[in-house]
Parts: structure tokens; C-alpha cells; sequence
């Protein structure tokens, strides 16, 4: 079992397995950081003191960013260690000498894009509960639409007479990573240089849907997380402050 493993897909498959998570702690740290500033006022007492706008929206991106990340990191990092201690005879460290700096990355990128998602949708409400409801929402919804991609993508593998639908198969592809959910599964299996397997290496023959080309996840992370900030730097320089 240990001989046959691939490991980074092991990363892989933990780290799609804890998007709720990640999305439950997000909500928990950040969906209230401005919307109930917005609604108890507690914006225009912040901004009356030497603070400036700019340092309100670093300090609340930060105070998102490091308990995302932080808690990322735990789950990866112990399993990591594990790994280097009881696994270094079954391929843990010469399968991928960098796989150390790829999950670095690959946590980083998430945290980051989760950071600034969440950060605009709080701007956008004056309570932290309808904003949670709305990103909420719009995050099941979004991965409801990946699952049926991939329900069509799996049948477009068995196509007709056993040959893959490649037209099919080739939109269901695109189309799966199109969610707040597919496009970090995206950037993971980018930045890990991997489609994926079934976990602990069961079924290796069961297909995968293969890692995007870089640059359909990349520029709609890049998209979505200045949009993020853009929405909630607008929401917070549009507040007067009388000093």
C-alpha cells in the first residue's frame, strides 16, 4: 500500500476534502470583520482616531488572513512531519524533493483568495449573519455546479461504445473548476504538479479529472481577490468621517 503511494495526491486529497472547513472558518474570523462595523457605526470611531482607511482595511485583511492560514497550515504541516518520520522509506521525500515549498504555496494562494473574497462580501452588508448567508449561498450553489460537471465529465468518459465524449469531456473539464471550491482544488493541483488519484492509492486506474491549464485558475483568482478588496477598499474610502 505504501510502495504504490503518491503522496502529494494525498495533499490533494485532503485539502479538497477540507474546503468546508476552511469555508467554516472563514465565516467564523472574517464574514463580520466590516459588516457589523457597517452596522454599529463602530467604522466612523475607528476612522476618528489616527487611523487611516488604509490601515482599517490591512488590519482587517490581516486578521483574516493569519487564522486562515494558521489553520491551514496545522492540519498540512502535521501531516508533513508525519510523513518525514515514518514514511521516508516509502518515497515521502524522493518523490518530490520540493513538496515542502508546493504546499507552502499552495496553502498561501488559497488563504489568500479566500481572504479577499470573504473581505469584499463583508463590506457589502451591515450584519455579519446576511453576509455569512450570502457567501454561504453563493459557495454551495457554486459547488453544486462543479459536482454536476463532474458527474458529466465521468459520463463523458464512458461515451459511446467505451469511447470518451471528447467534446463533453473537454467542456466538463473548464467547467468543473468554475467555483469558489473548484478553483482552489485548481490552483492546488497546479501548484503540486498533479491530477490527482484516489486516496491512499486505491483504484489507481480510476480516472481524474486532469489539473487546468495554469492560467484559467490563476487569472480568476487574481480576478476575484483584487475585486474583493477593490469592493471593500470602495465601501470604506466612501465613509465620512467628521473630525
Amino acid at each position: 500500500l505504501f510502495g504504490r503511494m503518491n503522496w502529494k495526491d494525498q495533499f490533494l486529497t485532503g485539502f479538497n476534502y477540507s474546503q468546508l472547513i476552511w469555508l467554516i472558518l472563514g465565516l467564523m474570523v472574517g464574514v463580520g470583520s466590516i459588516a457589523n462595523d457597517n452596522g454599529t457605526n463602530a467604522l466612523l470611531v475607528y476612522l476618528s482616531k489616527p487611523c487611516r482607511k488604509i490601515d482599517y482595511l490591512i488590519g482587517k485583511w490581516m486578521g483574516i488572513f493569519v487564522p486562515l492560514v494558521v489553520g491551514m497550515s496545522v492540519s498540512t504541516g502535521f501531516f508533513y512531519l508525519y510523513g518525514i518520520l515514518n514514511f521516508r522509506d516509502y518515497g515521502f521525500l524522493s518523490q518530490d524533493p520540493w513538496l515542502g515549498l508546493r504546499l507552502i504555496g499552495m496553502l498561501l494562494g488559497a488563504a489568500v483568495f479566500q481572504t479577499s473574497l470573504i473581505l469584499g462580501v463583508s463590506s457589502l452588508f451591515n450584519k455579519g449573519r446576511m453576509a455569512g448567508a450570502a457567501l454561504s449561498a453563493a459557495y454551495f450553489l457554486m459547488t453544486f455546479f462543479s459536482f454536476l460537471m463532474f458527474v458529466a465529465w465521468a459520463v463523458s468518459q464512458e461515451g459511446k461504445r467505451g469511447r470518451p465524449n471528447a467534446p463533453l469531456s473537454s467542456t466538463a473539464e473548464k467547467l468543473y473548476y468554475c467555483s469558489f471550491d473548484g478553483l482552489q482544488i485548481g490552483w492546488a493541483k497546479i501548484v503540486l504538479g498533479t491530477d490527482g488519484s484516489p486516496p491512499f492509492g486505491a483504484g489507481r486506474d480510476v480516472p481524474q479529472i486532469p489539473a487546468p491549464p495554469a492560467l484559467l485558475i490563476v487569472l480568476p483568482m487574481i480576478a476575484v481577490s483584487l475585486l474583493g478588496v477593490l469592493v471593500a477598499w470602495k465601501r470604506v474610502r466612501a465613509v465620512e468621517v467628521v473630525k
